[in-house]
């Protein structure tokens, strides 16, 4: 009785340890997502935070956000993804008209992510592999840089684990008095509804990690149970999804959101034609790849994770090895589109810290069995060696961040590189010949020693990155700054300014409609401006070929553009340093309409 008592409070203290342990995992993920938080990139997160924005003004906004008599950015849009806008509409009723309204539903869906992936990890492994895989989840550069902003890919990520583990719930079921498993149908209605969520946020996607499940679920014992209620809570799902599509059409008479399903489909499929950024197959596998091998995105678990790979193939013909492996091999589906969008990779981040989290764990495991000495060695001695040569490969596949590395930096570590390879490997050979000497204790806390040193930089080197502002899909500063100028100087004007991409950003800060320039003609410059609707506007510097003012105003004056140029330069005036900028900033340049007769007088 007295030991029974024992083992129990060992246990409860155990457990209070494991919450404790993961209470401060989240709250580290917290600090690195909410520290530093990027403003809106005039992107996708824009158009969201913009849709989000007319959905306050007008609620039934969240289903049918087509504007098609004006000249914005949500022109003939028909989006049938409410939950890519619901999730910022209820953040601002908190935090009103931010760029943080706009990052927390990232946020927070990341930190669900995160415990999932937790909970998963600990049904199927163990506790000390789930804790692990949290927190490389939680400090893995791929999931800091793309659950911090408005960005839909963390919302996606929870969803998907949510999913997986609903079915990995049902499939194990409960064991009743008899030890007998019952498996709950609840669990599998639960993963319908989390696919119609995903369903309802992106373009299909999503869905792809979900072909992972397909083996998974053929492996285990189909009953027809599982076979009527799955066929009934798929048929629910796809009736919703085209329900709640149809409402366009049986309010508005508008059949396009409809058509918007198949033309999604089809792009989730395949390459749309003249989609931007298209590369061909092999093109997109030779971009994503260097991104994913050669530079810090994938953290410092790359030798692990190749490791992790080999252990599970080896086991494949087990269900919950099977799971990540499949659920890897779906990362290539989206290679197939060739739009080589680094952040795509996020919902994939689960099963990098898996499965090396797992092949670190079991290689500790051994070692502490006087096993496996040799794979242990080989695996930190690669770790470290790829540590150390990582930026070298960064700056040479990936040489568009080459600035990164000055000359002279560059110089030295090419003279350092082969000195520290070669102390590295001294290292590891010095301390495999102690353990061959018979030193166990020594060697197993250098062991212990160099595994919590490789914890620490995977831990810090990211938060160092966030705190500094390095790295980390930071956006301007210059964004918020023009967007308070339009909202302090706009007054009774309909419209907020003229813009490129940028638009759906001032938007949202100024709660104004801002057209864009490829939408507008002189005709329509003259209408607005004499009405006293529209005296501001903006245009673009650092996006290269997609910025207005490069691509079809400046570069060539000859195209369909030119006419509005002129017409603005001879209408307007500069006030980009009254808005905050320098007047030679790299950003924005801001003018503001000026009749032709004021400015010649």
């Amino acid at each position: 009785m007295k030991n029974t008592r024992i083992v129990g409070e060992k246990s409860g203290r155990f457990k209070k340890i494991e919450i404790i342990m993961l209470i401060l995992i989240l709250l580290l993920a917290f600090f690195v997502r909410f520290h530093n938080t990027n403003e809106l990139s005039g992107g996708d997160d824009s158009q969201f935070a913009e849709m989000a924005m007319f959905a306050h003004e007008k609620p039934y906004k969240l289903i049918y956000p087509s504007f098609p008599d004006e000249p914005t950015s949500l022109r003939n849009l028909h989006y049938p993804r409410i939950m890519a806008i619901l999730p910022l509409y209820i953040s601002i009723l908190f935090l009103g008209f931010s760029k943080y309204a706009i990052a927390m539903p990232s946020i927070l869906f990341s930190l669900g992510s995160i415990f999932l992936l937790y909970i998963i990890v600990k049904k199927q492994f163990n506790e000390k592999i789930a804790m692990l895989s949290a927190l490389l989840l939680a400090v893995s550069p791929f999931h800091i840089v793309f659950s911090r902003s408005g960005l839909l890919h963390s919302q996606l990520l929870f969803f998907n684990l949510a999913i997986f583990y609903f079915v990995i719930k049902y499939f194990e079921g409960k064991k009743d008095e008899n030890n007998i498993r019952q498996r709950n149908v609840k669990w599998i209605y639960l993963s319908a509804l989390f696919v119609l969520l995903n369903i309802t946020t992106t373009e299909y996607r999503g869905l792809v990690p979900l072909f992972a499940l397909i083996p998974y679920i053929l492996i285990k014992r189909l009953d027809k149970k599982t076979i009527i209620h799955g066929i009934s809570a798929v048929f629910l799902m796809i009736a919703s999804y085209l329900l709640y599509a149809s409402i366009p059409l049986l309010l508005f008479n508008n059949p396009h959101f409809l058509e918007t399903i198949f033309t999604h489909g089809k792009h989730a499929l395949g390459n749309r034609p003249g989609y931007s950024n298209y590369l061909s197959f092999f093109d997109a596998i030779k971009v994503m790849g260097s991104y994913f091998i050669f530079t810090p995105f994938i953290g410092l678990i790359f030798v692990p994770f190749v490791g992790g790979i080999i252990m599970f193939l080896r086991r494949i013909y087990k269900p919950k090895y099977m799971l990540w492996i499949f659920f890897l091999l779906s990362s290539i589906v989206f290679y197939i589109q060739g739009q080589p969008y680094i952040q795509r990779q996020l919902i994939f981040t689960p099963v990098y810290v898996v499965l090396a989290s797992v092949f670190i764990v079991k290689t500790f495991d051994k070692l502490k069995k006087g096993e496996g000495t040799l794979n242990y060695l080989v695996l930190m001695l690669l770790t470290s060696s790829y540590i150390v040569l990582i930026p070298k490969l960064f700056m040479k596949f990936i040489p568009e961040y080459s600035n990164l590395l000055p000359a002279q930096i560059n110089m030295y570590y090419n003279f350092l590189l082969i000195p520290i390879l070669l102390t590295l490997i001294l290292f590891f050979v010095m301390l495999y010949l102690l353990k061959e000497l018979g030193s166990n204790k020594i060697f197993r806390e250098t062991c212990y020693f160099v595994l919590v040193v490789f914890l620490i930089i995977n831990i810090v080197t990211p938060v160092i990155l966030v705190y500094n502002k390095m790295g980390i899909y930071q956006r301007p500063d210059e964004i918020s700054k023009v967007a308070k100028f339009l909202k302090e100087n706009n007054q009774n004007e309909k419209y907020g300014c003229v813009a490129q991409v940028h638009d759906q950003t001032f938007a949202y800060y100024t709660k104004k409609i801002c057209a864009r320039w490829e939408y507008i003609d002189v005709n329509w410059l003259k209408e607005q401006t004499m009405r006293g609707e529209l005296k501001y506007f903006v245009f673009n510097l650092y996006l290269g070929e997609v910025g207005i003012l490069n691509r079809k105003v400046y570069r060539d004056l000859e195209n369909e553009m030119s006419e509005v140029h002129g017409w603005v330069m001879e209408n307007s005036i500069d006030v980009t340093e009254k808005a905050g900028l320098k007047a030679d900033n790299n950003y924005f340049r801001i003018r503001e309409f000026v009749s032709t007769q004021i400015i010649n007088n």
